[in-house]
């Protein structure tokens, strides 16, 4: 038995049912999409190209080598598509953080100022509800990154 069967052994031992289906039903997903391209006609000439010169001309086989190469690119650009969505999302929050913490700032400048006139911090506190938001965005971009890694870790 190779060592890269008893990798692919041990992973999938260590993987969840969930984990089992989703990774199921994304490749199933990819299938569907080659299989309507090829019923309406369409291939990427230079994968089927490929897949052709690869089988040596046998163009069942062919068929066979292009059909498994197009669901790999299809996984492989929906893991890309939920990789860089998570980077807008890092993004998003990093930006919020930035523009909470100025705010910040500039609320306690302003409490600094005002405290001789006898305000209180009450009088300048920002909305309760930016704290919950900050808190759901921050969740929900460490769901998608955990996700994204999911799908492409351990590496094959």
């Amino acid at each position: 038995m190779a060592l890269k069967d008893l990798k692919e052994q041990a992973k999938e031992f260590f993987r969840t049912d969930i984990e089992k289906l989703e990774a199921i039903e994304e490749k199933n997903e990819a299938y569907r999409v080659i299989g309507e391209e090829l019923a309406a006609g369409e291939r990427d000439l230079g994968a089927w190209t490929k897949a052709l010169a690869d089988s040596g001309g046998n163009e069942k086989a062919a068929e066979i080598l292009y059909i498994e190469r197009m669901v790999e690119l299809k996984e492989l650009q929906g893991r890309r598509a939920a990789q860089e969505w998570a980077e807008v999302m890092q993004e998003q929050l990093e930006e919020e953080a930035r523009r909470k913490q100025q705010s910040e700032v500039e609320r306690m400048e302003n409490l600094s100022r005002h405290t001789s006139s006898g305000a209180t911090e009450q009088d300048y506190s920002g909305t309760e509800g930016d704290g919950f938001l900050y808190m759901a965005l921050t969740v929900a971009a460490f769901i998608t990154l955990v996700l994204a890694i999911g799908h492409c870790w351990p590496p094959a």
